[in-house]
């Protein structure tokens, strides 16, 4: 059977797909931005824990066959989701505002 993302899944999906957006940092950027040890520790876990639940969570929900598709698998979820980030900032309206991430620098803006 076909499977249908945003009928299949409740709230309590949406909520842990979020927590993995937030988390979702490559162990190269956590060093680059010189984030501390302690709390590349922490992200790492909160992102085992989360992918945890998510993977549970929807087995549970929609049983393990039709939770199997590719299509709800966190890799595929977070690259589309990135995907998406990228499509809306880089090709938004560029109306030359705080939302065109081309054109203003964020650390010349000052508020009025």
């Amino acid at each position: 059977s076909d499977v249908c993302f945003p009928i299949c899944l409740d709230v309590s999906v949406y909520l842990l797909l979020y927590g993995m957006f937030l988390y979702d940092i490559e162990d190269n950027s956590l060093k680059t931005l010189d984030v501390p040890e302690e709390d590349q520790i922490l992200i790492r876990r909160a992102q085992t824990y989360l992918a945890i639940l998510y993977s549970r969570y929807t087995k549970h929900l929609i049983g393990p066959q039709t939770a199997a598709d590719p299509r709800l698998e966190q890799r595929n979820i977070l690259s589309q989701m990135r995907e998406c980030s990228l499509i809306l900032s880089m090709r938004n309206l560029h109306l030359n505002d705080l939302t065109d991430s081309r054109s203003v620098e964020v650390t010349t803006v000052t508020q009025k």
